[in-house]
């Protein structure tokens, strides 16, 4: 029978230890907790797709661009006007899914689980390195955290989430995992990081 298992995207892209110049305390990469990802799509003034959604998540939907919304378990992130990604533990995948169609079957649901890949960034650094491929304006007074933003990194079309001032989770295509993981490494290492993924 075949050998059916999940596989890290960043699999074979990364070696542990400290690269790079070492200025500064520099970045920790790593990748980012396995977990479901789900795109939903609805009318935000709609009370039919509202209610029953936010019951299903425990939580609100952000309403205002940009803006995220974080119950400890799930987390939602604003990716368009009438569209949010869904973060939750892969435990709760067969039933969230289960749950968020049954609550709302005429809304479009899109499981985007193993489409995408996640690098999460932490440290003091992490703003500048961003900030060398990335149009936004990265500076903490104007890009807080339970922010973020469809945007690119590069040539890469990323969304990018600032889960406080210096961590940031940045998810591209999964076919795109290398050229993320080259483009991150590269801008880092003028000032230093280390690799913590067993990938």
């Amino acid at each position: 029978m075949p050998d059916i298992q999940n596989r890290s995207a960043f699999e074979g892209l990364f070696s542990y230890g400290i690269h790079g110049a070492r200025r500064g305390q520099g970045v920790l990469i790593e990748a980012a907790p396995e977990r479901v990802l789900i795109l939903a799509k609805g009318n935000p003034k709609d009370t039919g797709f509202i209610a029953p959604i936010q019951k299903v998540l425990e939580l609100k939907l952000p309403l205002v661009a940009g803006q995220t919304n974080d119950n400890g378990k799930i987390r939602v992130l604003w990716v368009g006007p009438d569209r949010w990604l869904v973060k939750a533990p892969c435990s709760t995948h067969s039933e969230l899914v289960f749950k968020m169609s049954a609550a709302v079957p005429s809304s479009a649901l899109n499981d985007v689980t193993h489409g995408r890949a996640t690098l999460r960034l932490k440290g003091e650094d992490v703003r500048n390195i961003l900030a060398a491929g990335c149009p936004l304006d990265l500076h903490p007074s104007h890009f807080k955290t339970g922010q973020c933003a469809l945007t690119l990194l590069g040539h890469l079309n990323i969304i990018i989430d600032c889960f406080c001032n210096d961590t940031f989770e940045v998810t591209v295509t999964r076919s795109y995992a290398e050229e993320l993981v080259n483009w991150i490494t590269r801008n880092a290492g003028e000032y230093g990081y280390t690799i913590a993924l067993s990938a």
